[in-house]
C-alpha cells in the first residue's frame, strides 16, 4: 500500500498553503507587537484525496522492496548479520496502525541500508529501487503541484507508469539466478539452540515453526 493511501492525505504536495507567511513576517511580529500583520486570506479549499495510478505503483515498488530486507541468499554465515536485517526490516514494516515508518523510510530512500545492511547481491536491485522511489517522489509531487484548489494532474500517470515499468522489468533481469531464502530460516538454522526469545523476538518464524502451530 501507498503511504498516502495510508493516511489518506496528499503527502508530497509542492506548494505554501495560502496562508504562509515569511520568517521575515513572523519575526516582526516577535519584535513589533504593536504592528500587527495585515489579515490573511483564508486558505483556498483543499481537494479530497483520491487513489491514482501512481499509488498503485508505488505499492509494487513496497513489495519489491519488502523482498530485499526479508530475504537471504543462504550464503550468510553471521547471526549478527541477519539479525540486524530482520530488526531493519521490522522498523520499516512495524505493522502498526498510523505508523510513520515508511513514509520516513520512502523519502530517506536505500543509500545508507545498501552498504551497511544489504547484501552485495542484493546492491545493484537496491540501487534501482532508491531510483525509482526518487523518481516516485518527483510524480507524485508533480501531480499535486496544482492542489489544494483544483485536481490532481492526471498527465504525468502514464509517463510514470510506463518509465517505472521498465525498472521493474530491468530490476527482475538482473535477479534472475540469484537465490531467495526466507532470512527467518537462515535465523534458525544459523542459530537453531535458539528461542524466540534469545532470537531478540524479531517476530519472524522458520517455516517450521509455523507449521507446527497449524
Amino acid at each position: 500500500m501507498s503511504v498516502e493511501v495510508e493516511f489518506m492525505d496528499y503527502m508530497f504536495k509542492s506548494y505554501l498553503p495560502a496562508n504562509h507567511v515569511s520568517l521575515v513576517d513572523d519575526l516582526e511580529d516577535i519584535f513589533s507587537p504593536a504592528s500587527p500583520r495585515p489579515p490573511q486570506p483564508p486558505p483556498e479549499p483543499r481537494c479530497s484525496f483520491s487513489h491514482n495510478p501512481l499509488h498503485d505503483t508505488e505499492s509494487l515498488w513496497w513489495v519489491a522492496i519488502s523482498s530485499l530486507y526479508l530475504n537471504g541468499t543462504g550464503a550468510e554465515t553471521s547471526v549478527e548479520e541477519v539479525d540486524h536485517r530482520i530488526r531493519r526490516a521490522n522498523e520499516i514494516f512495524p505493522r502498526v496502525l498510523g505508523s510513520r515508518s515508511r513514509y520516513q523510510f520512502f523519502l530517506a530512500g536505500l543509500e545508507s541500508d545498501i552498504t551497511t545492511t544489504l547484501p552485495p547481491v542484493f546492491q545493484a536491485p537496491a540501487k534501482a529501487l532508491d531510483r525509482m522511489g526518487l523518481r516516485l517522489k518527483h510524480l507524485d509531487s508533480k501531480a499535486e503541484l496544482p492542489l489544494p484548489g483544483g485536481p490532481i494532474d492526471n498527465t504525468v500517470f502514464p509517463e510514470g507508469v510506463v518509465g517505472l515499468q521498465k525498472c521493474f522489468v530491468k530490476i527482475k533481469d538482473h535477479s534472475v539466478g540469484i537465490p531467495l531464502v526466507w532470512l527467518g530460516d537462515v535465523l534458525r538454522q544459523l542459530s537453531p539452540g535458539r528461542s524466540g526469545q534469545e532470537r531478540g523476538n524479531t517476530g519472524l518464524r522458520s517455516v517450521d515453526e509455523k507449521e507446527s502451530e497449524s
